[in-house]
């Protein structure tokens, strides 16, 4: 896989580079960063290459693994919510979607502990939302 990602100039996007970032500021506005979609678009054509290697049974696990792995950390809630979506269409996609209550589940425990109050409140809700 490395030389098949190395051919298509997509190595950055395994190695554990950072991705830059997705705004910049342009006579002091703050605006879109070209390279970041760009980037994006690189990343996911990465995702699609990898996982078009795999099984499906392989695709399930890896996907469902780094759903449930996944975390906010230092990301806005907003990427963290992009890249979550991302997983479960991608699940959806090959026939194995997740259930609502695991996706409740899982996106919420990866907020991580200062959206304690918000989980909270969201796991109260009936029905879930």
């Amino acid at each position: 896989m490395t030389l098949l990602l190395g051919l298509h100039k997509l190595s950055a996007h395994i190695d554990g580079s950072s991705p830059p970032a997705e705004t910049i500021v342009v006579a002091d506005k703050t605006a879109p960063n070209p390279e970041f979609a760009s980037w994006t678009a690189a990343d996911q054509k990465a995702a699609l290459l990898l996982l078009s290697s795999l099984t499906e049974e392989a695709a399930t696990e890896s996907l469902r693994d780094s759903l449930q792995q996944l975390t906010k950390g230092a990301s806005s809630v907003t990427e963290f919510l992009r890249k979550f979506k991302l997983f479960c269409e991608q699940l959806a996609a090959i026939g194995h979607p997740v259930a609502e209550t695991d996706k409740i589940h899982w996106f919420l425990r990866g907020l991580g502990p200062s959206y304690e109050g918000f989980s909270i409140v969201i796991r109260t809700i009936k029905p879930a939302p």
